[in-house]
């Protein structure tokens, strides 16, 4: 199945992450670089749930996949800036072949023809505002 997802922030990028092993996914952003600096800390039981959704689906016999288990780990209860979580989990997504396209803005969804769509783009999300409104 081809999926896009809106938003290469850390939760986009990990959904990427995540969902390539049995669909095809590109990733779609506003933004040509990542301009966030803010700190995130990120806890025990989100960094266990996530580790155990790569278990449950075997995912552990791929390099890329042990890797960002690893790096989940380290930044468990730390203080890790956004930037270096962006830069990391770009590297992860692109060695596992998603497609990451930046300086792109959604105007509409019937710009996306993949039949789902995933809106990672935020707070002021631009994708839940064409879905609801």
């Amino acid at each position: 199945m081809r999926i896009t997802i809106v938003g290469a922030g850390p939760v986009g990028l990990l959904t990427a992450c995540l969902l390539s092993h049995e669909h095809i996914v590109t990733i779609l952003d506003k933004r040509n670089t990542s301009t966030r600096s803010h700190g995130l800390n990120i806890d025990t039981n989100t960094i266990n749930i996530i580790i155990n959704y790569i278990e449950s689906r075997n995912l552990l016999i791929d390099d890329n996949m042990r890797y960002l288990c690893d790096i989940l780990r380290s930044w468990e209860n730390t203080l890790v800036g956004t930037i270096d979580i962006e830069s990391q989990l770009t590297t992860i997504a692109n060695n596992l072949g998603v497609n990451i396209r930046k300086g792109i803005t959604v105007e509409s969804i019937d710009e996306i023809e993949d039949s789902i769509i995933i809106g990672a783009d935020g707070a002021h999300s631009k994708i839940r505002e064409l879905v609801f409104n």
